[in-house]
């Protein structure tokens, strides 16, 4: 179950405060729904409202939804963040050793180690699982984890809380009733998922029609499959506030419906009727991409383990205008 730390593709972000910007994130943030403030004494507090958990870090570290690290010194750390009805007791599967329970600020951390090296600590209650996991300089080269990235699992784990947080993804999920109107579109069906690492927490089925203005794409064969069909991106302010979106709490910050996520098409046949250029992809070129007004419906979002940002698809009913881009 162990993640890569690369970002997903259309993996949502909700970004910083300011100074937090500027200060801490040199590149682009990677908070699902979540901000980062000045806690005092050089450090910063960590809140992830997507989740409800909070903790402390150091002013200098840079970092998002996935991970943190210290710029100019070892200390790095990948977060994993999981909805699951129980302990999950992590990683079986992935070969690692579930070490001795420790008693933390009040929360019971559970140590992890691997053959490679790696090492980590999570912790889970009402709901929530938060994981971290630091690796030795080099992994598999029987090194050890640096004494400095213990001293700072210690420092983070001393500070994290979870908190009482209604705008948590399942929550929200929760409480959302057949006939409420999401975004332009109206819900007709809940399905509750089993949550964890292999199952979606809910998805979601809608009825309505969207007109949606965007880029549709198509990964090339050099890309190994990419996602296996056409999708839209890059979809225009007002496209993105008519698609169904769950609320963050975070004021004054460019809004969740700001950022970029994918809807892929589910009558695939019908959409290559459409959208018949793929022979027009040469060389290394990663994308077919053109610019495209369509009308969808049966719309559908799946909730992962991903955060406030679901998996989109819906039926294309038809193509307004399109215009290959160069």
């Amino acid at each position: 179950m162990r993640k890569l730390l690369s970002l997903v593709l259309f993996a949502g972000v909700v970004v910083p405060s300011a100074r937090a910007s500027s200060d801490l994130y040199n590149d682009k943030p990677k908070f699902d729904c979540g901000t980062v403030t000045s806690s005092g004494s050089g450090r910063w507090t960590y809140e992830d409202f997507g989740y409800g958990f909070r903790f402390e870090l150091p002013s200098d570290w840079v970092g998002g939804q996935n991970s943190i690290h210290e710029p100019s010194g070892p200390r790095s750390f990948h977060l994993e963040q999981l909805f699951a009805p129980s302990d999950p007791n992590l990683h079986p599967s992935d070969g690692a050793r579930l070490g001795p329970t420790e008693s933390i600020n009040g929360l019971n951390w559970t140590a992890l180690a691997w053959p490679d090296g790696m090492i980590g600590s999570y912790t889970y209650r009402d709901g929530v699982m938060v994981e971290f996991v630091t690796s030795p300089i080099r992994l598999g080269s029987n090194l050890a984890v640096p004494p400095e990235s213990l001293a700072a699992l210690k420092q983070i784990q001393s500070s994290f809380t979870f908190f009482d947080d209604p705008y948590r993804t399942d929550r929200q999920l929760a409480a959302l009733k057949v006939g409420q109107k999401l975004g332009g579109l109206t819900v007709t069906r809940i399905v509750p998922g089993a949550g964890g690492s292999d199952h979606p927490i809910a998805t979601l089925k809608f009825a309505g029609q969207l007109t949606l203005t965007g880029h549709v794409v198509l990964p090339s064969p050099t890309m190994g499959g990419g996602w296996g069909g056409y999708f839209m991106a890059d979809l225009d302010g007002e496209s993105r506030s008519v698609v169904p979106q769950l609320k963050c709490p975070v004021e004054g910050l460019a809004s969740v419906t700001e950022w970029t996520f994918g809807v892929s098409f589910a009558n695939q046949q019908f959409t290559n009727q459409q959208f018949a250029q793929v022979p027009s992809i040469k060389g290394n070129h990663a994308w077919y991409d053109v610019e495209a007004t369509v009308v969808v419906d049966n719309a559908s979002e799946t909730f992962g383990n991903g955060g406030m940002y679901p998996e989109i698809s819906a039926r294309l009913v038809k193509v307004i205008r399109k215009k290959e881009t160069q």
